[in-house]
């Protein structure tokens, strides 16, 4: 089928339902190529601006979407903030404002600066991560983790072990399979669960992304359509992880995979 075919259909299955991902599945871990100009936007100041910059091939916009001239739109996702903990751990649900206060220790809700049973926060250290989680809180992009009992971690492997290894230990900014690897699982977050379809409409911390493309075709197009593809097939393992928890799986092969077909254009 043709990439604006597929296109056509994507946004179709669009306009349905959402495909529900991990913050931050829009960021492939490897480097974007040179010849690639990605710019990541998060307000609608920041999407503008991209959007009239002639340097700029592809933006990742998180926000409501928006229509913008030179562009194409070609997918979206919402990414959810889903917090996991040691398999151990007791305590089940978390309100926003304890997390808030774990990662920051300036709670908007005046919590108690003490989570009970909570030892330690671990988050992913990486920029973007960090902005996607903000926006998710409604919280300045400038957020960092300044709790004394919040610890950033470079990469979703370091993350997912930490959090393994210490009793009383939760998570928030891990994606992808380690999550399983680790054995952890998900707890509820203002008694919703990031398992259930129903709870996922009200989860707290959700984000919306966008992708938008100068062109598909011509120069570069190679180039673009591969980064799209990247972030397509991370959202489909995490949608796969998420319904391997769900389904109390620890292996990802015991789930079959979801609609991979929808997430190549190419």
């Amino acid at each position: 089928m043709p990439i604006q075919s597929r296109l056509v259909e994507r946004k179709r299955l669009e306009g349905k339902q959402l495909d529900i991902a991990l913050i931050s599945a829009a960021h492939p871990d490897e480097p974007v190529p040179p010849t690639l100009a990605v710019c990541n936007t998060f307000d609608i100041t920041e999407l503008r601006a991209a959007s009239v910059d002639k340097q700029v091939d592809v933006i990742v916009h998180h926000g409501r979407r928006s229509n913008i001239a030179q562009f194409l739109h070609v997918h979206s996702h919402v990414e959810i903030g889903a917090v996991f903990a040691h398999p151990n751990h007791l305590v089940d649900d978390l309100s926003v404002g304890q997390l808030i206060t774990l990662l920051t220790e300036d709670s908007p809700n005046n919590d108690s600066a003490v989570v009970p049973g909570v030892s330690r926060l671990f988050c992913h250290a990486g920029l973007l991560n960090l902005q996607t989680l903000a926006t998710a809180f409604g919280l300045s992009t400038s957020f960092a983790p300044t709790g004394s009992r919040a610890e950033p971690l470079r990469d979703y492997e370091s993350l997912a072990n930490a959090t393994a290894n210490l009793q009383g230990a939760i998570a928030i900014g891990l994606r992808g399979e380690n999550i399983l690897a680790a054995g952890l699982r998900a707890i509820k977050l203002n008694g919703r669960s990031p398992l259930n379809g129903d709870d996922l409409k009200e989860y707290p911390l959700r984000c919306a992304v966008h992708l938008y493309v100068r062109s598909l075709q011509g120069a570069g197009a190679t180039e673009r359509i591969a980064y799209i593809e990247k972030i397509y097939r991370r959202v489909c393992v995490d949608m796969t992880v998420l319904d391997t928890l769900k389904h109390g799986a620890r292996d990802l092969g015991l789930v079959p995979r979801l609609g991979q077909e929808r997430f190549t254009i190419a």
